[in-house]
């Protein structure tokens, strides 16, 4: 019976010497004469490979790099219960548990996937860790320092994160004269409303005679209800004071979507006012602009 590929499965030594000296010869010996728990040979029949090795993997990599056919593709494994005659098996020289792989066993692990993923048409979710097809999670093999999706990615990496476009200058400097523009209209909005000096999103303000006297007008219900609005449009002025640092892109629909806000914000607090001040006819001729 042939092996029919569709996994590839990579192991670690798990020996408890950490050493940086070649392994294959320790792991060959332990493979020829471990045996189970009803005395059979766990990784042969009795003979060797085809390649004259008793190791179950099909492929060893040492720490320096170096990779060691020990069994042909076509021969069935012995390393990961239920999968021996339907993948191909790697094995790391070292301990998962206590180190990580050497960038040249990274860099051979990686060639001899990329390789047999393409050669048998093996999907990213079928490149696993010997973990993965362990039930009772009697083993950590490929290690617990070694992260499950470690392997896949050296196939299948993440795809490069794209930044968003950056607004065109003169865009830039439009968007940048509305925010400052709204700001103003919502400090105009809160100096209307008290007679106090307080800070608004750290601005320090204090209500200006021409303003007029309203706050004694205004029902303190709908006052409440207005400075509670106000106090919620602090986040989104920090979005639009980010255009002013150039080092930190952000798209125009972000913008554009805090500056609604704000507009909305803003109307949504005339309401509460009494219809026909002069002062508020003005601040809406000004916003109708936009």
């Amino acid at each position: 019976m042939k092996n029919k590929i569709e996994y590839l499965i990579v192991h670690t030594q798990a020996s408890t010497i950490i050493s940086d000296k070649p392994q294959l010869k320790i792991v060959n010996n332990y493979h020829r004469v471990a045996r189970d728990e009803n005395g059979n040979f766990r990784y042969h029949d009795g003979k060797p490979s085809s390649l004259g090795y008793w190791v179950g993997y099909h492929k060893f990599i040492e720490k320096d790099g170096t990779v060691i056919r020990t069994r042909k593709d076509e021969e069935i494994g012995a390393h990961t219960k239920n999968y021996n005659d339907k993948s191909l098996s790697y094995c790391l020289a070292g301990n998962g548990d206590q180190e990580l792989s050497t960038e040249k066993q990274e860099a051979s692990l990686k060639k001899e996937l990329i390789e047999d993923a393409k050669k048998y048409s093996i999907p990213k979710e079928k490149i696993q860790p010997h973990r993965h097809f362990l039930l009772n999670n009697e083993k950590s093999c490929y290690g617990t320092k070694i992260k499950d999706d470690w392997a896949q990615k050296l196939v299948y990496p993440d795809p490069p994160a794209i930044p968003p476009a950056p607004i065109p200058e003169k865009k830039l400097v439009e968007l940048q004269l509305r925010v400052s523009l709204m700001q103003k209209l919502v400090e105009l909005l809160c100096l209307q409303l008290t007679g106090k000096t307080y800070k608004l999103f750290g601005i320090t303000m204090t209500k200006q005679p021409r303003y007029g006297a309203f706050s004694s007008s205004i029902d303190p219900e709908k006052f409440s209800r207005m400075w509670a609005g106000l106090l919620q449009l602090a986040p989104l002025l920090i979005i639009g004071a980010k255009f002013y640092r150039s080092d930190i892109d952000i798209t125009e629909s972000e913008l554009n979507g805090a500056l609604n806000a704000i507009k909305d914000a803003i109307l949504a607090g005339w309401t509460l006012i009494a219809a026909g001040q002069a002062a508020w006819g003005a601040v809406r001729k000004i916003v109708a602009r936009f």
